[in-house]
């Protein structure tokens, strides 16, 4: 179920991750080796989006369409630590990336953005298991936060043990 208001929303649930977390005592920052896929069709967000995530020493890598993250997914899917999607682009919507996620590596971690978010959005994005949805105006802003908190939340039991 998401919570928050129109114009953002927070995750709440646990982190669905087969990944091991960095111990408590790791000297390295929570971001340290974190590799976060981008998706957005708008260039200049791209370009952004990839140095303000670097700078907070997350590793980026950045498609210009669902289509090109699906390569990704399929090619290299086991080097990424969360999937970022613009809702809206071009031939495949951020759902289409999350249900190919589902599909393909359960437990990803997906963060949908967009500039409006209609209920049936929301209810399509939480039967895929999207863990936040964020406006796109707060991007910028909430996107750092966000995938921090995403990334330190615990991994459920059953993905821990297997």
């Amino acid at each position: 179920m998401f919570t928050g208001r129109r114009y953002g929303f927070t995750p709440t649930r646990s982190r669905p991750s087969s990944r091991s977390r960095p111990a408590s005592g790791d000297s390295k920052p929570a971001t340290a080796g974190r590799h976060v896929l981008y998706v957005d069709d708008e260039p200049a967000l791209r370009v952004f989006v990839r140095e303000l995530l670097e700078f907070e020493g997350f590793e980026v890598t950045v498609c210009a369409s669902a289509y090109e993250a699906l390569q990704q997914l399929h090619e290299r899917a086991a080097v990424f630590d969360v999937v970022v999607t613009d809702y809206n682009m071009p031939g495949h919507s951020g759902l289409d990336v999350a249900a190919e996620v589902a599909r393909h590596r359960p437990g990803l971690p997906v963060i949908i953005s967009s500039g409006y978010f209609t209920p049936e959005l929301q209810r399509k994005a939480e039967t895929l298991g999207v863990l936040a949805l964020v406006n796109k105006a707060d991007l910028v802003s909430r996107l750092p936060t966000l995938l921090k908190s995403v990334l330190a939340m615990p991994a459920p039991r059953a993905a821990q043990d297997g």
